[in-house]
């Protein structure tokens, strides 16, 4: 499950769970080592690549990707200053 939110200024934020553990997973369509379906996974890449592609502003945080956890973290700081 993911869950999208708007920040103030307007850009989206897609919190996308253990859909992805990192932003390579998306990029190059890496599944996990382990799934419950590779097609269903697969999709779910697809997905959030294809949202990525439409909203290039967005930012999308896998679960385990520290580097955009840290990214988001700096933009909600300067946002809400």
């Amino acid at each position: 499950m993911s869950v999208l939110l708007r920040l103030g200024d307007g850009r989206r934020v897609l919190l996308a769970g253990d859909a992805a553990y990192a932003l390579r997973n998306i990029h190059d369509r890496v599944l996990p080592m382990l799934t419950f379906d590779d097609r269903a996974s697969r999709q779910s890449l697809d997905r959030l690549a294809s949202f990525m592609a439409d909203d290039p502003e967005a930012i999308v945080a896998p679960s385990h990707d520290p580097d955009t956890w840290r990214t988001l973290a700096d933009t909600v700081a300067v946002a809400s200053v």
